[in-house]
């Protein structure tokens, strides 16, 4: 039984992006990932897509993820094989429609 929902998860992404993002306006996509332990969605500034809206993190920021047992926010490297196993276990999830 997880302690906090995808709406949830989507706030604390919110403020995330509100840390993480230094320059342009932080946004957190509302298409993400989801697997028995996490919650993902990619964050970026909104003038970083340039029109394009599949939220790629601009290169240097941390992959966020939210556990959902705890809400704990854990941040991840694109260099981590850590990232690589999680993803596999991961479907996609639309937090606006929770």
């Amino acid at each position: 039984m997880t302690l906090i929902g995808k709406q949830a998860a989507y706030s604390i992404f919110r403020e995330e992006a509100n840390k993480i993002v230094k320059k342009g306006t932080p946004h957190a996509s509302v298409e993400g990932m989801e697997n028995s332990e996490y919650f993902f969605t990619p964050i970026a500034a909104v003038e970083a897509f340039d029109g394009d809206e599949r939220f790629l993190n601009p290169e240097g920021t941390p992959l966020t993820l939210i556990r959902k047992s705890t809400g704990e926010v854990v941040h991840l490297h694109f260099q981590t094989d850590e990232w690589g196993k999680i993803r596999k276990t991961m479907t996609p999830v639309n937090y606006a429609a929770a």
